[in-house]
């Protein structure tokens, strides 16, 4: 994410991986994240089932922490909370709207958590608490409603992706400073882009990094790096398999539609969810193909949501199977 980093001399491969099973959600997930050969694990998951007065709901959400953990903790906390506060007050029909709003919000609380206010007098005093906590983090999240539509939010260069019948479907894109877009937004903040990086990060939208949210004459969203949101949904049918949520770590060695392939193929071989999430992981960490060979040297974390569609665990496994072996 941020500036590059010392590697330790080998990778950190223990996983923390859990798996579960939401037979009233209709849905079975599986989160896996390695540390690998950072020298500091600075991704952080959230997943949440029993959400008060939003019982039928779920939510799932990746962060992806850069210079430090403390901005990904905080919104690995907070943001779930933030998002349903707001469905609470805007109403069930305004999801979209909840969402982006709790970005914003939650990047807010975030700067007065930690002391930044533009607009005090003891701005220049708390610079010190300032450099100490200018960590920032990405994020993407899906909130699954009761009605099968699922609600996917992305600030940063994590991704979601929806498999439709082994079919890659995207529903998030990467925030890269030489997107056109962001690329504009960023110029006219004032900042520049150099080798594809804005103030030494890769990407263009991020909680924290408030270094590059100090232009006062632009509002939050105007800001070289904003927490803003892109807000997707896509409505659950029966060729919907599963929603993968991960880290760019994960991409940054493979394509969107060669991911949803390799868990296919791993769940054919080992009948396995949590099994296809580690070894994907494993892959990553060596990665090599015809055209180039990669190792990803960042943290990794990924989330496979399973969509049931009233099957038990070990029918949808062959289910998913079936068309992986019809595929081929």
């Amino acid at each position: 994410m941020g500036r590059l980093q010392k590697l330790l001399s080998k990778p950190i491969q223990d996983k923390n991986t859990t798996e579960n099973i939401l037979q009233q959600h209709d849905l079975i997930y599986v989160s896996s994240s390695m540390q690998g050969w950072r020298k500091k694990m600075e991704d952080i998951h959230t997943i949440e089932i029993n959400i008060p007065g939003f019982s039928n709901y779920s939510f799932f959400g990746i962060y992806d922490g850069h210079c430090g953990k403390d901005t990904a903790q905080y919104i690995s906390k907070n943001l779930h909370h933030n998002i349903f506060k707001k469905l609470d007050e805007l109403g069930e029909k305004n999801i979209e709207n909840a969402i982006k709003d709790a970005f914003m919000k939650t990047d807010d609380d975030w700067k007065i958590e930690i002391g930044i206010e533009p607009s005090s007098d003891e701005y220049d005093v708390k610079k010190s608490i300032y450099s100490a906590k200018s960590s920032g983090s990405t994020a993407v999240i899906a909130v699954v409603t009761p009605d099968k539509i699922v609600y996917v939010g992305n600030t940063g260069d994590s991704r979601a992706v929806m498999s439709v019948a082994g079919l890659a479907v995207p529903l998030s894109e990467d925030h890269k400073p030489y997107n056109e877009n962001e690329s504009q937004r960023i110029k006219q903040a004032g900042g520049y882009i150099i080798e594809n990086r804005v103030m030494g990060l890769n990407l263009s939208r991020a909680f924290g990094d408030f270094q590059c949210k100090e232009n006062y004459d632009k509002k939050p969203e105007e800001q070289m790096i904003i927490a803003q949101p892109d807000v997707k949904s896509y409505k659950i049918n029966t060729s919907t398999d599963f929603l993968v949520l991960a880290c760019d770590g994960i991409w940054d060695c493979m394509s969107s539609q060669e991911v949803i392939d390799f868990i296919y193929e791993e769940i054919q071989l080992n009948h396995d969810l949590s099994k296809a999430c580690e070894n994907l992981l494993n892959r990553c960490l060596n990665y090599y193909n015809a055209s180039h060979c990669l190792t990803s040297t960042d943290n990794m974390t990924i989330i496979i949501i399973g969509f049931l569609h009233g099957l038990e665990k070990e029918k949808w496994l062959e289910q998913i199977s079936y068309r992986c072996a019809n595929e081929e």
